[in-house]
């Protein structure tokens, strides 16, 4: 959970391939989370540049690392695993720059929780299928979004899901008349009526 969480601060506001190189680096310069919190910032930053705000990512990095030898006495969160669920999920958000996706894509991968990471992809995809309301919160449409999602299925609906709103559900052109979903979507139905000559 720790690796799955660092990589997940890494992820924010970058592409995953730039999240992967900088973690790649990071683990090549300092291979354990003891040294990652003894080096300097500065070291820290060099090593995570690849992934973008490095200045911030590098301290946030390190005060979880902090936090986390503090609560458990090692650099470890298997702990959480066996935490009720809203526990785990309110003890990850406490800490600086994990939010709620943040939190419940660690939880959902690293601890096999039931709960489901929601990004901007899934979010589109979840509206326009008609599973939450336009007008729901990020916030809240993690919760809205659960019961959609059959047990023991979120990790692969997360993956399916956003790989289907990179493929075909974009945000400014859909690829409505070629969707596998489309007898599904209200959205798509009307994309296809309206663009029918």
């Amino acid at each position: 959970p720790v690796d799955e969480l660092v990589w997940t601060i890494l992820s924010q506001h970058t592409s995953d391939l730039n999240a992967g190189r900088a973690f790649d680096e990071l683990k090549r310069r300092m291979p354990t989370w003891e040294e990652v919190l003894a080096a300097p910032v500065a070291s820290l930053t060099d090593a995570i540049r690849h992934g973008g705000l490095a200045n911030q990512k590098a301290p946030r990095i390190q005060a979880i690392l902090e936090k986390v030898h503090q609560d458990f006495g090692e650099h470890s969160l298997e702990e959480l695993r066996t935490w009720e669920v809203k526990r785990a999920e309110r003890y990850l958000r406490s800490m600086k720059g994990v939010g709620p996706k943040t939190a419940a894509f660690v939880l959902m991968r690293a601890a096999q929780m039931p709960l489901f990471a929601m990004d901007t992809h899934i979010l589109r995809l979840a509206r326009r299928l008609g599973w939450i309301s336009p007008k729901l919160s990020d916030v809240r449409a993690h919760e809205a979004l659960l019961p959609h999602i059959p047990e023991g299925d979120h990790d692969p609906a997360h993956v399916a899901m956003i790989w289907h709103g990179r493929r075909t559900c974009h945000a400014r052109t859909p690829a409505c008349a070629g969707c596998a979903l489309l007898s599904l979507c209200a959205h798509g139905k009307n994309q296809t009526t309206n663009d029918a000559p």
